[in-house]
C-alpha cells in the first residue's frame, strides 16, 4: 500500500460496508487484497478532517452505490469470544497495582483499569498466519441490556474543548483512538451510528510472537452526558477488508484516575462476594436443621 494512499484514509470516518442477506458480521468474501492496494469497493468517504465541525462528523456524508456491497454493523454488536479459523488471542503485558500505574489489567475479572488519555498496549497472537491486508477493529459497546443499545461516545465537556482535540485526526467524538499510527481509521455506521478504529494488521516482528497495538481512552467512565458510571465492553476483532470476522476478543474497560486502586477495590470485592456465595451454597446443603440452628445462634442473646 502506498504511503500517498495510507495517509488520505488517516482522519477519515467511513460508514460501514453492508452485503445484502448477511449474517451477524459476516459482510462479504473472504478475498484478500493483491499487491497491497486499496480495493476501489471501499475507498472511504470522508465525513470528518480537523477542520471539521462535530455536526459534520455525524452526518452520514454521500451513500454507496448498493451495486458496491455496503453494508450496516449489526445494531447489538456480538461479544461472544470466538478465536476463528487462525487462533485470534488478546494478552495484556504483566501489570502492576502500584498508585503510579497508568493502566493495569485484571486477568481474573478480565477487565482493563487505564486513565484517561493514557496509552495502553494490547497484544494480539495468532496461531496461523491471516489474510494479507486483514484489519484490526476496536468498538466499544455498553455492558449491560439497559443501554447496549446505545452509541458509547465522549461527555459533551471532553468532545467540545480544545486539550487532545485540535490538530488530531480523530473525530472528537470517539472514545477510543489507536496511537502511533497516521493510517487508522475512524468509522462511523450511517444506520445504527456505531464508532469504531480500524488500522491495518501487522505480522509480529522477527523474534516477537505478538503484535501491539497502543489503545487510549478520551474520556472517564464516571464522565456525565458520557459512559455516566455505565460499564462498557470493548470488542477487538480481526476482519478482512471485505467486513468478514476471523476472530473476535472482548473484555471491560474502566476509564479512572487511579487505576491500581480500583482494580484492587474491584478484585477484593469479588472475593468477598464468591466466599458469601460459597457458604450460602454450604448451608443449604447442610439442610433446614442446620439452618435453623444457625439462626437461633444468631438470635441468641450474649451470655
Amino acid at each position: 500500500m502506498s504511503a500517498g494512499l495510507l495517509v488520505s484514509c488517516a482522519g477519515m470516518e467511513t460508514p460501514s460496508r453492508i452485503v445484502p442477506n448477511s449474517q451477524g458480521n459476516c459482510l462479504g468474501s473472504t478475498n484478500a487484497l493483491h499487491g497491497n492496494q486499496l480495493p476501489p469497493m471501499i475507498a472511504p468517504t470522508p465525513l470528518h478532517t480537523p477542520s471539521d465541525s462535530t455536526s459534520a462528523e455525524e452526518s452520514e456524508g454521500p451513500m454507496m452505490s448498493p451495486t458496491m456491497g455496503f453494508s450496516m454493523t449489526p445494531c447489538i454488536p456480538s461479544t461472544a469470544e470466538y478465536a476463528g479459523p487462525y487462533g485470534f488471542q488478546l494478552c495484556f503485558q504483566q501489570s502492576s497495582t502500584a498508585k503510579s500505574a497508568t493502566w493495569t489489567y485484571s486477568s481474573e475479572l478480565r477487565k482493563l483499569y487505564c486513565q484517561i488519555f493514557k496509552t495502553c498496549p494490547i497484544q494480539l497472537k495468532l496461531v496461523l498466519s491471516p489474510p494479507v491486508g486483514c484489519l484490526i477493529r476496536a468498538m466499544p459497546v455498553y455492558k449491560k441490556a439497559e443501554h447496549v443499545t446505545e452509541v458509547v461516545k465522549r461527555c459533551p465537556n471532553h468532545e467540545l474543548g480544545r486539550d487532545f482535540n485540535e490538530g488530531q485526526v480523530a473525530p472528537p467524538s470517539h472514545l477510543v483512538r489507536i496511537e502511533g499510527s497516521s493510517v487508522a481509521r475512524y468509522m462511523r455506521d450511517g444506520e445504527s451510528g456505531r464508532q469504531s478504529v480500524l488500522v491495518l494488521y501487522e505480522p509480529p516482528q522477527v523474534g516477537s510472537e505478538h503484535t501491539t497495538v497502543l489503545l487510549s481512552f478520551m474520556c472517564n467512565s464516571s464522565c456525565v452526558g458520557g459512559m455516566n458510571r455505565r460499564p462498557i465492553l470493548l470488542i477487538i476483532s480481526l476482519e478482512t477488508h471485505e467486513g468478514q470476522v476471523l476472530g473476535r476478543r472482548c473484555f471491560e474497560a474502566r476509564v479512572c484516575a487511579c487505576p491500581g486502586r480500583d482494580r484492587r477495590a474491584d478484585e477484593e470485592g469479588a472475593r468477598r462476594g464468591r466466599g458469601r456465595e460459597g457458604a450460602f451454597r454450604k448451608t443449604c446443603r447442610a439442610g433446614p436443621l442446620s439452618m435453623q440452628v444457625s439462626r437461633r445462634r444468631r438470635l441468641a442473646p450474649p451470655p
